[in-house]
């Protein structure tokens, strides 16, 4: 996107420079990054940050600048602000879609009435995704019979799963950026613990290459909302050749925060 603005020489012969931060995900750091940027009068916007709790921690420091932030990934339904702008659906979008999929769909010759979800309540973004797709599924008239804390130091996946086994027929993991291994960690538990095995249902944040090369067989049939595709769209076409490979949707809602951004500068 820069490239593009600055090859046609900008507007008004001023052309865009990207700076590059990084917070780690990290909610400290990222307000700390926040307070750097603000105070920089060369910065006119931000795109960030990735997480939603990394956001949620840096907004307060844009908001008194007055600096427009654009994020291209923070989903949480809690972050609110009038700096603040987003490129990608909130968690209520994702979380319906998920509740309509898993209580219309058909598992073991039987359809799906009682759910247990992985999260952590601690997470803007794992919160809300839970609190939606629980919202919808009871509205389906379906159960949630178990919202399960995997930020515990204690959680142990193959005793959870051993747990819920014959009290529901699908799980629902929301972790967060953070905890992605301790969902893996769940997904390998549904294949080798005794018994059916569950219909898996994900957030976004389960949308990386470490889910397929550490879940292997065991996330084959892991079922994930995300906010953009790449199949054949022409962005992701020009995408490939630029990177010489393909793109996910972080990067295609990244572009358009980028987009958004220039031409409104």
């Amino acid at each position: 996107a820069q490239t593009q603005f600055n090859d046609v020489g900008g507007v008004g012969n001023r052309l865009v420079e990207i700076i590059i931060a990084n917070d780690g995900n990290d909610e400290q750091q990222a307000a700390t990054i926040a307070q750097k940027l603000a105070s920089n009068q060369n910065i006119l916007g931000v795109i960030g940050h990735n997480s939603s709790g990394s956001t949620k921690s840096a907004l307060p420091e844009y908001e008194k600048a007055d600096l427009a932030v654009i994020s291209a990934t923070s989903t949480s339904t809690s972050i609110s602000s009038p700096v603040f702008f987003r490129t990608t659906p909130s968690d209520a979008i994702a979380g319906k879609k998920l509740a309509q999929y898993t209580y219309n769909s058909k598992w073991n010759n039987r359809f799906i009435d009682n759910v247990a979800i992985f999260y952590n309540p601690s997470s803007p973004y794992s919160k809300s995704l839970q609190q939606a797709f629980a919202s919808h599924f009871e509205q389906l008239e379906g159960k949630v019979v178990a919202s399960i804390d995997i930020s515990s130091p204690n959680f142990n996946p193959q005793r959870q799963i051993s747990e819920i086994r014959g009290k529901v027929e699908a799980i629902a993991l929301f972790p967060n950026t953070n905890l992605t291994s301790v969902a893996m960690g769940i997904i390998k538990a549904n294949t080798e613990v005794t018994g059916k095995k569950f219909l898996m249902v994900g957030g976004d944040a389960l949308y990386t290459g470490d889910t397929i090369f550490n879940g292997g067989v065991a996330a084959k049939n892991l079922v994930l909302a995300v906010p953009w595709f790449s199949g054949g769209q022409n962005y992701a076409i020009q995408a490939q050749k630029r990177w010489k490979g393909t793109v996910n949707w972080r990067t295609a809602t990244s572009f358009d925060a980028t987009l958004a951004l220039v031409n409104a500068l």
